[in-house]
């Protein structure tokens, strides 16, 4: 079991190596790895992201700025004007999830429709990304979480026990309610 930060992050890395990665070849699952990267593209508006997990983890944290899957989808079924789509420095659409496991599965089902949508929609070309490590690598990273009234929180839904001690010490980690 991992005892301190280090190892709770080796851990999760591990994780994602053995069970994640080799079910998302990055010629059909191209990956952000690197927060401080993902952190650059969201301060220059450059990327719209996209929280796969359940309203129940949602209900405890989520990223800054990120929308549901579900208004995802509202936004490419509908032909209106839209905000989102339409911020000029848009490049990319990253998506994810607690580690990175239900994220990889969504972009790699559904990279090109969402690709072709957004070209169709706004006229330009953006590329779908799969967060690695996702939550466990965000919250690694010292990045802030918000709770659903918008202020800072370090609670943090885990999606289940396996991934409980995988999350930095100082977060306030739960597993209930149990995601849908």
């Amino acid at each position: 079991m991992a005892t301190d930060n280090a190892s709770r992050l080796a851990a999760a890395e591990a994780f994602f190596a053995e069970k994640c990665k080799p079910r998302f070849p990055e010629d059909q699952v191209p990956s952000i790895k690197n927060t401080s990267e993902l952190v650059q593209k969201i301060e220059e508006s450059k990327v719209l992201l996209v929280d796969l997990r359940s309203p129940e983890e949602q209900g405890i944290s989520k990223l800054p700025s990120s929308i549901t899957k579900d208004q995802f989808e509202e936004l490419l079924a509908s032909d209106a004007a839209n905000g989102k789509l339409d911020v000029p420095t848009l490049t990319s659409i990253v998506v994810h999830c607690a580690i990175g496991g239900r994220s990889g599965s969504y972009v790699k089902e559904h990279r090109e429709r969402v690709k072709q949508r957004v070209k169709e929609r706004v006229g330009k070309d953006v590329e779908v990304y799969n967060y690695e490590l996702s939550l466990v690598g965000w919250t690694h990273a010292g990045q802030k979480l918000v709770d659903a009234s918008g202020a800072e929180t370090k609670k943090v839904h885990a999606w289940g026990p396996n991934f409980v001690n995988m999350y930095p010490e100082e977060c306030e980690v739960t597993v209930e309610p149990k995601p849908s």
